[in-house]
């Protein structure tokens, strides 16, 4: 069908709604990743002398003396419309998580999943039963020990689709439709051993399930039962739990949430890993200029994300240091597939329109990597197909004139409209995604696919997007998620069951590539997983979901004398070590 939104985009531009960009829409990227520029993976620049270089202001002394309050101003990347973990994942809402609370299990900077405070976790041979143990000695902030009920509560609650937003992604455990259904009081498949141990029953074999729940680590914190675990889930939600946060597990406690300012923690001296350093630390919301403003004046020190294009300026501020890691989360155009899709050959043009190895050089100075195949994923490599083992891998080098092709041959078979103009959603604020939807937007008009962009701010994007009248829009730009831990973890992004009012927003659904997914992950079988996951990465491939551009580095800037920061892929994982922080004194 021939495709022309020539007359919504006047009337969206009157109606547009506020959004907000928002982790976890998407994914990573994979082994044929092509690094651009000479920025390495992991940098370093330490300004150490105590002379201002010119045209910039030495940060001022931030050690105090050991009787005086040592505080930590840092920041919040993108402000978190509510801190409720039920509900849509945000970066803002893992920063706050990873001072206060603990996952089950988390990823540390290269990739491995481990746990502050289980003891150990297996996977039975059939990979149908986990078994997890806490260890001994980890407490909530008022000093009452944590327990296997504790973990059996926090499950079954983001396990309830009725108030989870997670009840898919780590879903499968045995009994859970029955609970939802409300025909059951409880999991039966989440069993207390004792107080220290818990087994999960699941309803067909996952072997992927363990990696699953690690890859949200930082949106899914244990909860304390002994605080909520008599909350009916139907008013959980608005329990003033969360506006106060009375009893937690991390180094630091709650203090207040000052909503477009500040959020306010305490140190717990109840903290089961040790004496936290800071008595006080501050998460400040500005945006991306600000920050760099004030931690050259001394106002933060710590701050996340840096943008490429000013790490040489920030790396000379004396008593400043800048760090990268490689990124594993792509930036990516995401394309609606509702109503009337675009064409496999048009999507495929876009791919091709787009110089995005010379985008990554010239928006982010080679601060990031480029995914050629257009495949979700960094890793695990070994699910990731290769040229060199499938020679029909598509290959989406920088190609206008097979990009032009491939819309001459949708526009013969009726299938794409050279006067369709597209309507994207974009959110502006730092400068080297504006440069890319810039270089992106023109390279894409040069082949003829025009696009009408949106600008919007934070506050509502999820919502905003499930409300839109079908066809009154063709993508938006977002900002992804880790999927390095297992490849299964795609699956509730393209999934048919998750089309439009679940992860998948964009409403790619495909009964072939649903089954793949489902193959992968009901065998505990290895090479039969390798295989299953190439064929559904070489199907997404070559009928692509998304625009994945490329995949900037985690960069921080913070003071020097902060020790302990260790950089972090994930961008919702700055803060993964804070307990660690502290000042040389």
């Amino acid at each position: 069908m021939t495709r022309s939104r020539s007359t919504n985009w006047r009337r969206l531009l009157l109606l547009a709604p506020v959004f907000a960009l928002v982790v976890g829409a998407c994914s990573s990227t994979d082994s044929t990743t092509t690094t651009t520029g000479a920025a390495p993976a992991t940098t370093a620049a330490t300004g150490g002398d105590t002379t201002a270089a010119p045209g910039t202001t030495a940060a001022p002394d931030t050690t105090v003396p050991s009787d005086e309050p040592k505080i930590l101003q840092t920041v919040m990347s993108e402000e978190a419309t509510d801190l409720i973990p039920h509900t849509t994942g945000q970066q803002g809402k893992g920063h706050v998580y990873q001072a206060m609370f603990n996952p089950l299990l988390e990823t540390d900077n290269n990739k491995v999943i481990y746990s502050k405070i289980l003891e150990s976790w297996e996977t039975s041979a059939d990979a149908k039963t986990v078994t997890m143990v806490l260890k001994p000695d980890v407490v909530w902030s008022d000093g009452t020990p944590m327990t296997a009920e504790d973990i059996r509560w926090t499950l079954e609650s983001y396990l309830d689709n009725n108030v989870s937003n997670w009840a898919i992604r780590i879903g499968g455990v045995l009994g859970q439709q029955a609970y939802v259904d409300g025909t059951a009081d409880s999991i039966v498949g989440l069993t207390v051993v004792d107080d220290r141990t818990i087994t999960i029953e699941l309803e067909n074999p996952d072997a992927a399930w363990v990696n699953n729940l690690g890859a949200r680590a930082e949106d899914l914190p244990v909860l304390p039962a002994h605080v909520l675990g008599d909350v009916p889930h139907s008013e959980l939600l608005d329990n003033e739990y969360w506006q106060t946060f009375p009893v937690t597990s991390g180094p630091y406690k709650f203090v207040q949430f000052e909503q477009g300012q500040f959020v306010e923690f305490e140190r717990n001296d109840n903290w089961f890993g040790g004496d936290a350093y800071f008595d006080r630390v501050f998460f400040k919301i500005l945006s991306t200029d600000v920050m760099s403003a004030q931690l050259e004046t001394g106002e933060i020190q710590f701050m996340f994300p840096l943008d490429p294009a000013d790490v040489d300026r920030v790396s000379n501020i004396p008593g400043v240091t800048v760090a990268a890691e490689q990124g594993i989360a792509p930036e990516l155009w995401s394309i609606m597939h509702d109503d009337e899709p675009l064409d496999a050959r048009v999507r495929q043009a876009m791919l091709f329109a787009i110089d995005r190895v010379g985008l990554c050089q010239q928006a982010m100075q080679g601060y990031c990597s480029t995914p050629i195949t257009n495949i979700r994923q960094i890793a695990p490599e070994w699910s990731i197909p290769t040229v060199a083992e499938y020679p029909d891998l598509i290959e989406y080098n920088y190609d206008p004139d097979r990009a032009r092709t491939l819309l001459a041959e949708a526009e013969a078979d009726g299938a794409w409209d050279p006067n369709t103009e597209l309507i994207f959603y974009a959110r502006p604020g730092r400068s080297y995604v504006d440069t890319a939807i810039a270089i992106a937007q023109a390279q894409m008009a040069e082949v003829g696919i025009n696009w009408t962009i949106i600008n919007t701010d934070t506050g509502g994007l999820i919502d905003g997007i499930r409300e839109q009248p079908l066809g009154t829009l063709d993508g938006f730009w977002v900002s992804g998620a880790d999927f390095t831990i297992d490849p299964s973890a795609v699956q509730v992004y393209t999934s048919c069951n998750t089309a439009r009012t679940g992860a998948n927003l964009i409403s790619y659904c495909r009964p072939e590539l649903d089954a793949l997914w489902e193959a992968g992950r009901l065998t505990a079988v290895q090479d039969e997983r390798r295989q299953i996951y190439h064929d559904a990465f070489r199907f997404m491939n070559a009928d692509p979901s998304e625009i994945y551009l490329y995949i900037v580095d985690t960069i921080v800037a913070y003071d020097s004398r902060l020790k302990g920061v260790v950089p972090h892929g994930g961008i919702g994982q700055p803060y993964w070590n804070i307990g660690e922080w502290y000042w040389e004194e």
